[in-house]
């Protein structure tokens, strides 16, 4: 059994706009359950009903499209030091970037050395653009390169430009770092006995600042 806001079961076009008609009067074929049948307050005419029924479900339908506008709404304001591409969709979504403000480019990370190795390098944080290699040159002296394959980067270590640091590991032994040349770094290691020593670097950290 079908009815429509008016109650006629089954209804037919030609019942509906007999009654009246309704804002349902096209989808007047659909179940009750979907179409249910109101019992009119009093002083209402099915009319007035009628237009109230419409008047909520736009309210609603409005309510839901606003509330939908809203989330697909991404609010972003970039403050200093952070950049932000894309544009939010899908295909191109933001990328928020944090920016280098810090007055000079950073190699740090962890070193270690065996025998007549060359020093093997764990990295943590290299933004000098610089390709970074190891070279064993004699007891207890090693080399950190900086190298620029593509000659497109200024000489790394003019005067006064460089600042490093490396920790000392086994008791009683020193180790060193400084800047040997304009494109490398020296690290020498000492025993105890202040004699150069191979094998004394495992898992050091260090750090070199390039500044501006």
């Amino acid at each position: 059994m079908k009815k429509c806001y008016q109650g006629i079961s089954n209804p037919s076009p030609t019942e509906t706009e007999k009654c009246g008609g309704c804002y349902i009067s096209t989808d007047c074929t659909q179940s009750p359950e979907a179409n249910p049948v109101f019992d009119l307050p009093e002083g209402y005419t099915q009319t007035q009903m009628n237009a109230a029924v419409t008047s909520a479900l736009v309210y609603k339908q409005q309510q839901i499209e606003d509330l939908e506008a809203i989330d697909n709404k991404t609010y972003i304001e970039a403050g200093d030091n952070i950049e932000i591409t894309g544009e939010g969709t899908e295909n191109n979504p933001f990328v928020i970037t944090a920016l280098n403000t810090r007055p000079y480019k950073i190699l740090t990370g962890l070193i270690s050395q065996n025998s007549t190795d060359a020093p093997t390098l764990i990295i943590y944080e290299n933004n000098t653009g610089y390709t970074i290699t190891t070279e064993y040159f004699s007891t207890g002296i090693y080399f950190i390169n900086l190298e620029d394959p593509l000659n497109e980067l200024p000489i790394p270590f003019p005067d006064s430009n460089a600042w490093c640091i490396i920790a000392d590991d086994v008791a009683g032994s020193s180790t060193s770092i400084f800047v040997n040349s304009t494109e490398r770094l020296i690290i020498k290691t000492y025993n105890s006995s202040n004699i150069a020593t191979n094998s004394l670097l495992y898992e050091r950290t260090f750090e070199v600042r390039l500044y501006n």
